[in-house]
C-alpha cells in the first residue's frame, strides 16, 4: 500500500528489531516520497545517520527538516543538539 505510516512502521522494525539500518532508511525514504512533510521519517533517518552510520552531515539535514516541520517537538531539537555536541565534543 502507498501509506507512509506503514513504511515508517516497517522502518522501525528494520532498525530496532532486525538491526538493518540500510533497509530502514529505504523505508523511511519511501515514506518521505509519499509524504515529504513527515517529520518522524526525517527524524528516524537522521538518527540512523547520526547514531549508527556516523554520518553527521546527512543526519543534520534530516534533523533540520524534522525541526522545521515540527517546531514544537522538543525531541527533534534535542537530537540535533546531541549531534552538535558529538561533532564539537564537550566544551568546558
Amino acid at each position: 500500500p502507498e501509506d507512509p505510516s506503514g513504511y515508517n512502521a516497517r522502518g522501525v522494525v528494520y532498525i530496532y528489531n532486525l538491526n538493518q539500518p540500510v533497509e530502514a532508511i529505504k523505508d523511511f525514504t519511501k515514506a518521505l516520497s509519499l509524504n515529504p512533510k513527515d517529520p518522524e521519517a526525517h527524524y528516524n533517518i537522521g538518527t540512523i545517520y547520526h547514531a549508527i552510520l556516523h554520518k553527521p552531515e546527512q543526519a543534520l539535514g534530516h534533523y533540520n527538516a524534522a525541526c522545521k516541520l515540527s517546531p514544537d517537538n522538543s525531541t527533534f531539537f534535542e537530537a540535533r543538539a546531541y549531534l552538535y555536541r558529538d561533532r564539537l565534543g564537550n566544551i568546558d
